[in-house]
Order: structure tokens, then sequence, then C-alpha cells
């Protein structure tokens, strides 16, 4: 006869996660290392994406014509840009179905699950990572274009800050499109238009998670341009 030791932890109804907040409390604190893992691995495909940023910030600090500026990012940033963007989000299938599995207490193996998820749901990923790498470049074009022009500084500003307001609804928009994609096979149109929405019912809420999660990023790269621009 085969003897079981029983255990005194309660596994009620009590014991587990009430909400989303102590769900997420609960795989951060107890399976850290798996999700700094999967995170750290994922970061390898986006170094060649921030190396080529990087560079072309150096290049583009060089330039001052604003027609030199447009050929330099049409021509020659923006065809990298895709491909790394391409690869980047590529690795999001995976990050996201690995994070997933975590969420819902399956088992999981880095290199398998990376795989599995790279597999089932790779195509809307890729959709993803050509239109951030175009738009992205046009944003830049935008930014570039307010930097380089002659207008007044409050004008500038403007400008800006209607640039940050078209950013930060992308950055939602693409929050919840790249989850979506992750969970549901949907067409492109349809996950865009819930995005889309969601953003906008939850503004508030959408607006300070953006702020945290890519804000750190955002200053980082951002904060040189404009701080050279308004000493010079």
């Amino acid at each position: 006869t085969r003897v079981f030791k029983t255990s005194k932890k309660n596994y009620g109804l009590n014991s587990f996660p009430i909400n989303r907040r102590e769900q997420f409390k609960k795989i951060f604190l107890s399976r850290f290392n798996k999700l700094l893992t999967i995170n750290l691995f994922s970061f390898i495909f986006w170094l060649p994406l921030i190396a080529w940023d990087l560079l072309c910030k150096t290049s583009k600090s060089n330039i001052g014509e604003i027609s030199n500026m447009y050929q330099f990012i049409i021509t020659i940033e923006m065809p990298i840009r895709i491909v790394t963007s391409l690869i980047a989000f590529i690795s999001l299938a995976g990050t996201l179905y690995y994070v997933r599995k975590l969420l819902w207490g399956e088992p999981v193996s880095l290199f398998r699950t990376f795989y599995q998820g790279v597999k089932s749901s790779y195509k809307q990923f890729m959709v993803f990572g050509i239109v951030f790498g175009f738009l992205s470049c046009l944003f830049e074009l935008g930014f570039q274009s307010i930097l380089l022009s002659n207008f007044d500084k409050t004008y500038v500003m403007l400008f800006i800050a209607l640039l940050s307001i078209g950013g930060f609804i992308g950055l939602s928009v693409l929050s919840y499109a790249l989850t979506m994609s992750s969970l549901y096979f949907m067409k492109f149109m349809s996950i865009i238009k819930y995005s889309l929405m969601l953003t906008i019912k939850k503004v508030l809420l959408n607006l300070l998670f953006t702020t945290i999660t890519y804000g750190i990023v955002l200053i980082l790269f951002g904060s040189g341009i404009i701080y050279l621009y308004f000493i010079g």
C-alpha cells in the first residue's frame, strides 16, 4: 500500500487568486526566475533593433539639412528598421505564449515553449513588426522635421505634444493587439478595431500603464534629442 504524505496547506477556494492583480502578484513572486529568463532570452532578438536605432541616431546627429535627413531615413534607416522590427516582434510571439502558459499554471520549457509560441502565431506578429518598423520611421520623419524647422518653440512644443498623443495611442493599441494575437485567431483589422476600442474606453488606465512600461525607454531615446534642440 502506497502511503501519501498529507499537506497541512489549505487548497480551498480561498487559497487561489481572486483577481488579476493577485494572479500577477502570485506569478511574479513564485516564478520570478522564469519571467526573468524569458525576458532576457527575448531581449537577444531585440538587440539588432536597438543597435541599429543607436547607430542611426549617431549618424543623424551630423545631418543638418532636412532633405538629407529625409533621404537618410527613407532609403537607409527604414528598410533595416523594418527587418530588425520583424525579428524582434516574432520573438514576442514566443515570449507572450510562454508568459500565458505561466499564468495558466501550465508547465513550460524555455526553448520548446518559446518555439511553440512562435510557430502558432508568427504570422500575426510579423505583420505588427512590419507596421511598427514603418510607422516608427514615419514618426521619426515628423519628429526630425520639427527639430530642423524654423518654427517658434511654442509651435514646436505643440507639435511634440501632438506626436506624443499619437505615440500613446499607437503604443496602447499595440499592447492590446499583441496580447490578442497571442490569445485568439482573429483578422488583423478586427484586432486593431477592438484594441482601439479598449484604448479609448480605458484611456486613463492605459495612459498610466503606457507611461510606466514604455516611458523609461522613450525618455532614454528621446530626451537627448529634445535637450540638444532647445539649447541650440
